[in-house]
Formats: C-alpha cells, sequence, structure tokens
C-alpha cells in the first residue's frame, strides 16, 4: 500500500513511473488480472486516466472484487482534489469517507 499523507509529493516522477513497471510485471503473473480491471472499469471508468490506481487495486485485491474497491476509496482518500479521482467517485455514485 503506499503511504502517503495527503500533500505529499512523489519524490520524483522516476520514482513514480518504476512503482507502475513494478505493479505490471506482477500483474503478468496474475491470472485475475483481466476481469478484475474489467470490474474496476465498470464501477469506476474514468479513473483509467491515472491507471496506476487501477494496478494497486489490483495487486492488493488479489482479484477480489469488493477489497480492490476499498483499494480504491482508500487511495482516493489520498489525493481527495485530485479531478480525476473526483470526477471517478462521482461518477460512480461513492464517497471516499
Amino acid at each position: 500500500m503506499l503511504n502517503l499523507v495527503e500533500g505529499e509529493s512523489y519524490r520524483s516522477c522516476e520514482e513514480f513511473h518504476r512503482l507502475e513497471l513494478s505493479c505490471l510485471v506482477c500483474l503478468k503473473r496474475h491470472g485475475e488480472v483481466d476481469r478484475l480491471a474489467r470490474a474496476l472499469i465498470e464501477k469506476h471508468g474514468h479513473i483509467f486516466q491515472a491507471p496506476w490506481i487501477a494496478l494497486i487495486a489490483a495487486l492488493q485485491g488479489g482479484g477480489k472484487e469488493e477489497e480492490a474497491d476499498a483499494v480504491f476509496w482508500e487511495t482516493l482518500s489520498y489525493w481527495p482534489n485530485d479531478p480525476r479521482l473526483v470526477h471517478a467517485a462521482n461518477a460512480s455514485g461513492g464517497t471516499s469517507n
């Protein structure tokens, strides 16, 4: 899980993309990723403007939609003012609280 607090910035874009790549490598080994990704797209379609959230959710959820959904909301709480996340949360009809 990302241990970021609100307002904390990434150390660098390079570090951010290394996290994405690590997630992708792990996901290639995960048989349920396609099904889970489809479920997340259905629930949070526009979140894929920020695909790293879906990657983290898939890894943390272990293929379980309810766990991945919980990770989505927890991640949203780290960046409450990111317009991409706010839009996705509003589109899904939920709240981050």
